[in-house]
C-alpha cells in the first residue's frame, strides 16, 4: 500500500490542487514539480553521477522548489552519496527525504510534463501509482495565458500553437498508456469532475490508492488551474466564458490543431465542425502536425527558442 504516487497531465488541469490534497492526507508526502526527468534525466541520459562532487552539485542544483520543500541541498548530497550513485537514486533520495521530514510513510511526485516519461517512471518504480489529469485545451490555454508563468517560458511553450500541440502530446501519451499500463496502476481524472465534485473525486483516488479518506484533504488549496480569469463564472466548464478570455483566432487555432482529440474526449468544437476534422483526419493534417511538433522539439534541443 505504500506504491510511491505520480500525478503527471497537462499543465493547469488540476495537478495542483490534487498534490496539495494528497499531501494533506496524514501518510502521504507529495513533492510538488521536481523536473527531474526534464532538467537532470533528459539532460544527462542514463550517465550516473557516481562521487563526483561538481556533477552531483549540478544536478541537485537543476532539481526546482527544494527551498519551498524545506530540503537542504547538503542534507540530500549527504544522503545521496549513501547510494550507489544513479541519478534514480537521486531522485529517489529527494522523495524520501521530504517523506521523513514530513513523518510520513508514502511518497509521491508531481510535473505536469512527465507523462512523456511514464516508461521511465515504471522502469524506477514498476509498481507506481500514475494520476494522469486532462482538461479542454481552450480552458487549459486561457488559464494559462492568464496566469503568472506564461512570460518565463519559450516562444514555442508560450503560445497557442505550442499549448495546443503540447496538449495533443498529452491525449496521445494517455491513449498510449491507458492500453498499456494495468488499471490498477493508472487513474485518469478529467478537470471537469474534479471542479463539479471533488470529494467524491478524491474518495474515488484514495479507493485507487489504497488509503483512507480523510477530510483534511477537501481544505487544500483552490490552486490556479481552478481559477478563472476575473469576471468568469468559475465552473471549470469554461464554455460560456472561454470568448471572453480567448480571441477568435486562438479558439480556432486550438480547435484545428486539437480537433481530433477533442472530439475523442467529449469536447464540443464551436467553430470548427465535428465534420472538417473528420475530414482533416483522413487527409493526414494530424499527422502532419506530430511531425512538425518532432521537428519542434529537435529544434528547442539545439537551443532554439
Amino acid at each position: 500500500m505504500n506504491e510511491p504516487i505520480f500525478i503527471v497531465g497537462m499543465g493547469r488541469s488540476g495537478t495542483s490542487f490534487l498534490t496539495g490534497a494528497l499531501d494533506r492526507h496524514p501518510g502521504i508526502s507529495m513533492y510538488s514539480e521536481s523536473w527531474f526527468f526534464t532538467h537532470i534525466w533528459k539532460g544527462a541520459g542514463r550517465r550516473s553521477l557516481g562521487r563526483d562532487p561538481v556533477a552531483i552539485d549540478r544536478a541537485i542544483g537543476k532539481f526546482q522548489n527544494l527551498e519551498r520543500a524545506n530540503i537542504s541541498p547538503d542534507v540530500l548530497r549527504e544522503r545521496f552519496l549513501a547510494t550507489d550513485g544513479s541519478q534514480e537514486a537521486l531522485l529517489d533520495t529527494l522523495l524520501r527525504l521530504k517523506m521523513e521530514q514530513d513523518g510520513k510513510r508514502r511518497f509521491g511526485e508531481k510535473t505536469p510534463n512527465h507523462f512523456l516519461f511514464l516508461e521511465e517512471i515504471l522502469r524506477i518504480y514498476p509498481d507506481a501509482k500514475i494520476i494522469f489529469t486532462y482538461r479542454d485545451p481552450r480552458d487549459t490555454f486561457s488559464s494559462f495565458k492568464h496566469g503568472p508563468y506564461c512570460q518565463e517560458l519559450r516562444l514555442l511553450d508560450r503560445f497557442v500553437v505550442g499549448r495546443a500541440l503540447l496538449w495533443n502530446a498529452a491525449m496521445r501519451a494517455l491513449s498510449r498508456h491507458a492500453s498499456g499500463v494495468p488499471p490498477d496502476q493508472l487513474r485518469i481524472v478529467r478537470f471537469e469532475d474534479m471542479v463539479s465534485a471533488p470529494e467524491e473525486t478524491l474518495r474515488s483516488l484514495c479507493e485507487f490508492l489504497g488509503e483512507p479518506f480523510d477530510d483534511d484533504m477537501l481544505q487544500a488549496k483552490t490552486y490556479s488551474s481552478f481559477a478563472a480569469p476575473e469576471g468568469s463564472d468559475g465552473d471549470g466548464e469554461g464554455s460560456r466564458d472561454r470568448r471572453k478570455y480567448l480571441r477568435g483566432w486562438e479558439l480556432l487555432t486550438i480547435e484545428l490543431i486539437c480537433g481530433q482529440h477533442l472530439v475523442e474526449r467529449g469536447y464540443p468544437t464551436t467553430i470548427v465542425p465535428a465534420a472538417a476534422i473528420h475530414v482533416f483526419r483522413r487527409a493526414g493534417f494530424y499527422t502532419l502536425l506530430r511531425g512538425f511538433h518532432a521537428v519542434a522539439k529537435k529544434a528547442r534541443g539545439r537551443g532554439v527558442p
